[in-house]
């Protein structure tokens, strides 16, 4: 065998997370063990901050001349990182990958089925806060504003809770179909709309209907999430158009990715008063949400307090036992490719779908970077 593959880590949270006390013991030995056997067949280089910028994962690279990386959503592996000749993959501890450009040569795994019910159940969270203002109304008590004279009444504080509502779901894949396994016994009506009709689930959810025109999901709705993936032909899918069919008062929520809907279009639509829509996202075309953005938001909020926006950071995965197990199995993914020498060792791994082919055309793979470096083992 030729010498020893070099592996970087754009972070030291992928080991470190094993030392958080919240993390249950079985997810701390799974880490520690596939850490243990990652560095036993490969030289692992982890970087020094957890956010090393574009210049510094790069130069690590470079030096190192690793052969694969592990990320995840806060790292930008560009295309100048991919581009750099050593580089045979990148595993990203997501389920998502549009921080990773897609290089012909390089593979990519993710970390999917291991935060679909986290997710969903933050969904849920940011639906059920914002129906019934829990955020606003906590704010009102903190802040001193709960006042003698106003101990109880009958419409002082009137939200409206999930009865006769129609649910809308962007999207039903593995996080979209948490969802409606949370939601469906609410009773109410559930509608999504995907690329395919799902018969299996509405069978399973008879209150579950699917929606091929999703202008007309938009239309009926009275809460919308999103639950698909970033790509170029999803970003700004909800934009103008969809916006305005919204009904009033309806809730958009977001824990997918931010340039789904296009903020811009959203701003403006808003500032002048051409929609009445709340709010509930945890994910941002830009992120950390920037201070202009952020600002113009409070405006808007400021002139129209009847709209409800919760705003959260990035966080719908930060379960401790669900991040654990993202880094254990972004991990064993490193691990498998470190010793794999043939395309049978990594047919089982997390690759991402437009890699889907390695299942049942593996010949196609002999024009990638790994490949060559089989042949050379």
């Amino acid at each position: 065998m030729n010498s020893t593959p070099n592996v970087y880590l754009a972070s030291p949270v992928f080991r470190e997370i094993a030392d958080n006390p919240r993390v249950s013991v079985k997810y701390k030995f799974l880490i520690n063990k596939v850490w243990s056997n990652l560095n036993t067949a490969a030289n692992v280089i982890v970087a020094d901050s957890r956010f090393p910028d574009e210049d510094d994962i790069c130069q690590a690279v470079e030096r190192s001349q690793a052969d694969f990386i592990g990320c995840h959503i806060g790292h930008q592996i560009t295309e100048r990182i991919v581009s750099i000749p050593s580089v045979k993959a990148v595993s990203t501890s997501n389920v998502g990958w549009n921080h990773i450009h897609l290089h012909p040569g390089v593979i990519v795994t993710n970390t999917p089925g291991v935060l679909a019910g986290t997710i969903a159940d933050y969904t849920v969270s940011l639906i059920l806060a914002n129906l019934r203002n829990i955020t606003g109304l906590n704010h009102y008590v903190w802040s001193g504003q709960w006042q003698p004279g106003e101990r109880w009444d009958l419409d002082r504080h009137i939200t409206k809770n999930t009865e006769n509502l129609t649910y809308g779901i962007l999207g039903l894949g593995e996080i979209g179909r948490e969802v409606v396994r949370r939601v469906a016994p609410w009773g109410i009506h559930i509608g999504y709309h995907d690329i395919f009709q799902s018969a299996e689930m509405e069978e399973n959810y008879p209150n579950l209907n699917y929606y091929e025109d999703v202008e007309q999901l938009f239309k009926v709705a009275d809460i919308i999430s999103i639950h698909i993936p970033l790509d170029d032909s999803t970003r700004h899918f909800v934009g103008e158009r969809l916006l305005r069919l919204m009904r009033p008062r309806a809730l958009l929520v977001n824990t997918a990715r931010g340039a789904i809907i296009d903020f811009e279009a959203l701003i403006r639509l808003l500032k002048n008063k051409e929609i009445a829509v709340h709010l509930a996202f945890d994910v941002y075309e830009d992120e950390p949400l920037p201070v202009g953005v952020l600002e113009r938001f409070r405006a808007i909020n400021s002139e129209r307090p009847d709209l409800r926006f919760i705003f959260t950071p990035h966080s719908a995965t930060a379960d401790a036992d669900t991040r654990a197990r993202m880094a254990a199995t972004m991990l064993s993914s490193l691990n498998a490719l470190v010793h794999s020498t043939s395309v049978r060792d990594i047919k089982d791994l997390n690759l991402i779908p437009p890699l889907a082919f390695v299942k049942k055309e593996p010949r196609m793979l002999d024009d990638y970077r790994i490949f060559r470096w089989w042949q050379g083992r």
